[in-house]
């Protein structure tokens, strides 16, 4: 029966004191001098240093507040490569994630973000910036694509209400028309769409040959206009300019005369 064990030394005040490297179970767990662990390793370089898999229902950096299971909390900054190679599929939620810090597959998760969010920046003046330093006329900077064939893809621009719920006031939407076979032989549409007595609804359309439609998502002209009025203008063209100026010039034509 041992009351206290020393090793390495003459006089303790602990049920076990070792003074130097400690190996338990060597290859397995090792302490040394400097007060670096290692779990499969024989050369700590870090408080604990792991070599090989480890297997935690929850993590905590930074702070000594316990994580229920299945749960990570950062303080700091999440460095570059942090979520490389790997997947996640949780909700990550930090104020301060630095550039490549997910890698290159991370799987379908959440992530949220307190500030503003900078792509190709590291300085966004809003929610989103996207930058492009090599940005080129007729270029594009942010892509929107859908994953099923036949079907296109858009931009919705959402609300809260005075109840708390979310709703769309407009939204852009690009569809599929013809083709679906590959490049060379896709047509599509670009539809306007805003928010009317609580109907979302289609107000200018453009085809893929170029007709226009407002009021009408099938325009069969150049431009179409489209307007069920009553004791007013479907068209109107206003020139400001007090005397010398032109509204709207051009002839209206029907089968037999014009006008």
């Amino acid at each position: 029966w041992l009351n206290n064990l020393v090793l390495g030394d003459t006089s303790t005040t602990y049920k076990l004191d070792v003074a130097g490297t400690t190996k338990l179970r060597q290859g397995v767990v090792m302490a040394t001098d400097s007060g670096n662990v290692g779990i499969g390793t024989t050369a700590p370089a870090n408080k604990l240093s792991v070599s090989g898999q480890a297997d935690m229902t929850s993590l905590s950096v930074g702070t000594s507040t316990a994580q229920t299971a299945g749960n990570g909390y950062f303080t700091g900054t999440v460095t570059a490569g942090a979520f490389a190679g790997g997947t996640y599929a949780g909700t990550i939620s930090s104020a301060n994630v630095s550039s490549g810090a997910f890698g290159a597959n991370t799987g379908g998760g959440n992530y949220s973000f307190s500030g503003n969010v900078g792509i190709g920046t590291t300085s966004p003046a809003n929610i989103l910036e996207v930058y492009n330093p090599t940005g080129v006329i007729g270029g594009t900077q942010l892509t929107v694509r859908g994953g099923n064939t036949g079907y296109g893809s858009g931009i919705a621009f959402d609300s809260i209400d005075a109840l708390g719920s979310r709703y769309s006031q407009a939204k852009i939407v690009a569809d599929a028309t013809a083709g679906w076979g590959g490049a060379g032989s896709d047509s599509s549409k670009l539809s306007f769409w805003t928010l009317n007595a609580g109907s979302l609804n289609p107000q200018l359309t453009i085809l893929s040959n170029g007709n226009v439609g407002i009021g009408t998502t099938g325009p069969t002209s150049a431009l179409d206009v489209q307007k069920s009025v009553s004791g007013n203008w479907a068209v109107r063209g206003y020139n400001t300019v007090a005397s010398g100026g032109y509204g709207v010039v051009g002839q209206l034509v029907d089968e037999s005369t014009t006008y």
